[in-house]
Order: structure tokens, then sequence, then C-alpha cells
């Protein structure tokens, strides 16, 4: 068809060439039809064809160096082109529409809210033992028998499931635990463990007596359960955390060394032989120094003694220094004693001089839970 609609067909081109007269004479000899010749400039003509002598003209142009150039196509050639072109686009474009309403029938995505402990990998896992997973048609999917089948988790107090595109939605409730009631008439309340001052009081069951900033002695209640008259008379238990600001305080006692030993310059010197447990001195040296420091150096073999004599003469001491030497001793002392929750927020010092005794009071201020629960 198409080379029948080429016959019918003109279009416009031009070539140049050295001697483009010469080209003209070639194609008239190989009876090729030329229609509106025009000489642009002196080596370019414009000229209408015939369409299906084009690949003549094109092979002849090759052969004789002329350079050829398309201008525009006339007929039933070029308007089945421009047809077959728009066909095309059509076809694409509709082969394009008909893959995404085939793939948008499918199922490729589920999203789950869940707003405690039920993890989305659950939910998940359950939908599928129903059938319900990527890839399956969305026609194939009963929402609402979804939820009813749903529904028989006991965790799953209330669900609701929509689709939305290609993707399922999933909202749900979880079912709340019921505080468990006491059957006796003990009532669970929390004390103090210790004197504090409130700083924050938390309270999952029960009524807080206490608020924050207000000073409780150790013993005192701070939460209590509740009454609830139904049938029988029963107890929710007191359940909560109370943190509390705590004060500890420790002292130690010292006496300030007012003595130094220093050497005095005078110093004794010798040297020995030991071989097993017998020892051959160079010289006796008789050691007369009442205080002294001994230093022994040298091999396995031979050794060698020096005496340094001493003496203890009177210094003043650095009051300060010897303060936060015996602060961090204290310090260190009361940390091991404390529990490991507790925060250290401030700590504070105090001394007091008897004589020539020191003695150092440290304050620790902390931060701690000091809930604790007891059975009446």
């Amino acid at each position: 068809m198409n080379s029948m609609l080429f016959k019918f067909g003109y279009m416009d081109i031009e070539f140049q060439a050295f001697m483009p007269e010469r080209f003209l004479n070639i194609l008239w000899s190989n009876h090729i039809s030329l229609q509106e010749i025009k000489r642009i400039n002196v080596t370019t003509f414009k000229i209408k064809i015939k369409r299906h002598n084009y690949p003549l003209i094109e092979k002849l142009a090759s052969e004789k160096n002329v350079r050829l150039k398309q201008l525009k196509i006339y007929g039933l050639a070029n308007v089945f082109t421009s047809v077959m072109k728009s066909i095309n686009i059509i076809f694409c474009v509709a082969l394009f529409v008909a893959v995404v309403l085939y793939l948008s029938s499918y199922l490729w995505g589920i999203d789950i809210k869940t707003d405690g402990s039920i993890t989305p990998f659950e939910i998940r896992n359950e939908l599928k033992s129903l059938g319900v997973k990527p890839g399956i048609l969305k026609k194939s999917i009963n929402v609402y028998t979804v939820e009813r089948q749903m529904l028989n988790n006991e965790n799953i107090m209330w669900i609701k499931i929509r689709l939305n595109g290609s993707k399922l939605t999933v909202d749900l409730t979880e079912r709340q635990t019921v505080p468990k009631l006491n059957s006796d008439n003990t009532s669970l309340k929390i004390y103090a463990k210790r004197d504090c001052q409130i700083q924050y009081i938390y309270t999952t069951s029960g009524i807080a007596l206490v608020k924050p900033g207000v000073m409780v002695k150790k013993g005192q209640e701070l939460i209590t359960g509740l009454e609830v008259s139904d049938v029988n008379t029963a107890i929710i238990p007191a359940v909560g955390e109370v943190i509390g600001k705590t004060w500890y305080e420790d002292s130690i006692e010292f006496i300030p060394n007012k003595l130094k030993k220093i050497r005095t310059g005078k110093k004794v010197s010798y040297y020995y032989l030991q071989i097993g447990q017998n020892i051959f001195f160079s010289k006796n040296n008789i050691n007369k120094f009442q205080t002294y420091d001994k230093i022994v150096t040298g091999s396995y073999l031979f050794k060698r003694i020096d005496i340094y004599e001493t003496k203890f003469v009177d210094v003043d001491y650095d009051l300060n220094i010897l303060l936060t030497k015996y602060e961090n001793i204290l310090y260190n002392k009361m940390l091991l004693d404390l529990d490991k929750s507790v925060k250290i927020l401030d700590k504070k010092t105090d001394y007091t001089k008897e004589g020539d005794k020191i003695h150092l009071r440290l304050m620790l201020t902390g931060e701690e839970n000091v809930a604790v629960s007891q059975m009446q």
C-alpha cells in the first residue's frame, strides 16, 4: 500500500553541485520527471519530483558528489505517514492507560496504624492469614468481612479497613486492660520511703494525696487506692511513681600532719655481694642515724646501699587542700552507700576545729523515686 501511495506523492528537494545544470541533465537522461525547477543561487537548485524517484536521485547524487536536502512532501503518502504517526501515539497512550488501569485493580500496599502494643507486623500477618496481602485483586477484598474477622482478635476493640487507590488502610484501637480488683478488704497504698520534698507525682491507678512542693515524712501515705462499689466492694490498688528531693549527710574527722620529714644531707653508702643466703660487705659502716631513708640499688649479685639521714620539721599546711582531699574521700564513700538511681543535684560542706582535730561534714541533695508499696 505504501508503494502505491508513493506513486501519487510528490516532494520538494534542494540539491547543490559545482555544475548543477549538468546534474539536471543526468536526471532527465534517467527519465526522471522534474517540475517547478528554481535556481536558488549559482550552485543550488530547488525542484519538485515524484516521491518514488527519490531513491534513484539519491543514488545518482551520491555518485556525482551532489548534496541533497528534502524540503517538503505532498500527496497521500504524506497524509498516510501523518495518520500512522497519530495512530501510533494514540495506541501508545491507550496502552499506557490500559496498563495503569490493570495495575490499579490490584492491591500493592497495606498501611497500618495502631495505638498500643500490637505491632503492624502482627496485624499484617493476621491479614495475610485471611488472604489479604499485596498482589491480590482489590475486588476480591470485602473490607467489612475482613473487619468482622479481625475483631476475633481479643486485643482489638475497634478496627476500620478501607481501600484507597491501590493501598489498604487499617486503623484500629486496642482493647484496654481493666485494672484487676482486689476481692478482700485490704488496700494497696504507696508510702514515702524517706523524708523528702515532692518534685513530681505520676499515678496510673489510685489518687494522689500530696502535691509537688510539699514536705513529707518517711512512712507518709502518698497515693491511695480506690474503692469500687459493685455487688461487692473492691479495691483498685495504687500504682504510680513519686519523685522527691532527698538529703544525705555524713562526716569525717582528721588531724592535719604538721611535721614534714626532710633529708639533712648526711649520707652513708656501702656495697655488698649476695650469694644465696650469704652476704659479704665491702666495709663495715655503722649506721648512727636515728631516722633515715634507705635505698638499695644494683644487680642480682652486687648491690649498693645508700642511707640518708632525715629529720622532722614543722611546716604550715594548706587547709583548703586538706578539706578538698577529705571531701572527695567522704563523697566517694557516700556514693557507694547510695542507690544508683539517686541523681545528685548539689553538695555542701562545712567544718569545725577542736584543738588539732578537724570535723568535716558533707551534705548531698539528691532526686529519686521515694514511692514504696505496703499492704495494710
